[in-house]
This record gives structure tokens, C-alpha cells and sequence, in this order.
């Protein structure tokens, strides 16, 4: 392993727990709404870099293999690389909304039209709520930290609108 390769792996390990802390961070937030943005935003570059990547990882510092295996695996490292990278931006979006730009302390009540629980608790899952806003009509998804909502029950919180638009709360 060269200085190069230490210096790429570091780099994205990195911005991967960074962003990865930044989804769940707030117990209350719309995760889905940040997610959305971080694919609208970011699809382009993630695939650049992506390709990039691959492309390093693959043809440059692979084994001699034949060509088929080795589009095959840039296919694949591209893939992964996009979806990594995207719901990693999501976490930086969270924390931008949250840190930069103007907040708006916010009163959500409304009602609780759907809900969003894996059906096992696992390490990095997380529950959430489809909520129908009374003032606006609007139905937002909003991750909670618990499962203890049931649909129809009346939901309200305080919490805080960021800089893009995004929800959130402690």
C-alpha cells in the first residue's frame, strides 16, 4: 500500500463517519428530505468521483485479469462508491441545515398518517413517522428515535426549520 492509497482510504473513511454521525446526530430530523437533496446535488459528482475511483482501484492497482472482470468490478466499486458517498453527503446536509444560515424555531403538530419501523431494531436503523401537518396539510416523514408513535395518534414538538429546509430537533 502506497502513501497515495493511505491518503485516498483515509479520506473517505473519513468523510464517510463524519457523514454517517451527521444522519444521526438530531433524534428528530427529515432524513428523507436531506437524503433527497444529497442525491439532487450530488449524483454528478459522486459519480465522478466514482469513476474515478474505479477506475484507480481497478485498472491501475489491480491484478492482470481479463477485461470483462475488470468493467465488471469498476461496475460494481462505482455502485457501492455512489450509494456511500450519497447517504454520506446526506449526514453533511443535516449538519449544514442545522450549523449555517438562518434557523426558524418551528411547532410541528399534527397527525400521524404512517409509519416507518424495520420490523427488527438493528445497529443504524432507525423509525420513523409520516406525519399530516395541520397548518400546511403537507405530510412529512420524520425520523424518531423510538417506535412508540401509533397512526392516528396526534403528534407535536418544537423544533427547528435550517437554512435548506429541513426539520430538526434533539
Amino acid at each position: 500500500m502506497t502513501r497515495t492509497d493511505l491518503k485516498i482510504i483515509t479520506f473517505f473513511l473519513l468523510y464517510f463517519f463524519v457523514g454517517s454521525w451527521g444522519v444521526y446526530f438530531y433524534e428528530y430530523a427529515e432524513s428523507q428530505k436531506a437524503l433527497h437533496l444529497s442525491f439532487k446535488w450530488f449524483i454528478i459528482p459522486s459519480a465522478v468521483l466514482g469513476v474515478a475511483l474505479s477506475y484507480y482501484v481497478v485498472f491501475l492497482k489491480g491484478t492482470e485479469q481479463a477485461i470483462w472482470r475488470k468493467i465488471l468490478g469498476s461496475v460494481a466499486i462505482l455502485l457501492v462508491f455512489i450509494m456511500v458517498f450519497t447517504v454520506s453527503t446526506q449526514g453533511f446536509i443535516i449538519l449544514w441545515n442545522a450549523q449555517i444560515g438562518n434557523q426558524e424555531k418551528v411547532v410541528l403538530r399534527g397527525t400521524i398518517s404512517e409509519l416507518d419501523y424495520p420490523e427488527k431494531k438493528k445497529p443504524l436503523n432507525s423509525y420513523a413517522v409520516f406525519i399530516n401537518l395541520d397548518s400546511t396539510k403537507e405530510n412529512i416523514n420524520l425520523t424518531v428515535p423510538t417506535n412508540d408513535y401509533r397512526v392516528g395518534q396526534r403528534f407535536e414538538r418544537s423544533m427547528t426549520r435550517g437554512s435548506l429546509g429541513i426539520v430538526y430537533s434533539h
